[in-house]
């Protein structure tokens, strides 16, 4: 997939969703929190500065690997922190030629599972 396919499905997604929650809000429904993660994602404004954006997460290619550098640069956190992460499991890494890196592919997966705050 391309990076203006990927950026068109994510801007559908993102107007679906948006409708969708004006529709819970309108009927007196319950937004789900996951749902509020999901549209973050897609439209890469959680609210936050230096929120991480899906669409720059991924070239097209699930085998798009990068540093622990780059990770963290993404995230907006120290590489320490990405070193922790990869540490506890909650991120997977592979092994390129004795260097350890993270799929593209496996920190948009972290990041779509991440809670979002004050979501309502």
């Amino acid at each position: 997939m391309t990076e203006p396919e990927l950026r068109g499905r994510l801007a559908y997604v993102t107007r679906e969703l948006t409708d969708f929650r004006r529709r819970c809000r309108e009927g007196g429904y319950a937004w789900p929190v996951g749902l509020e993660a999901a549209l973050a994602v897609a439209s890469g404004a959680s609210g936050r500065q230096g929120a991480p954006n899906l669409a720059s997460m991924v070239d097209g290619s699930e085998d798009h690997c990068m540093t622990y550098a780059a990770v963290a640069e993404r995230l907006a956190v120290s590489e320490r922190t990405v070193d922790r992460l990869v540490a506890s499991g909650a991120l997977p890494t592979v092994d390129v030629g004795g260097s350890a890196r993270v799929r593209a592919a496996d920190l948009a997966a972290y990041v779509a599972g991440l809670p979002m705050r004050g979501a309502a």
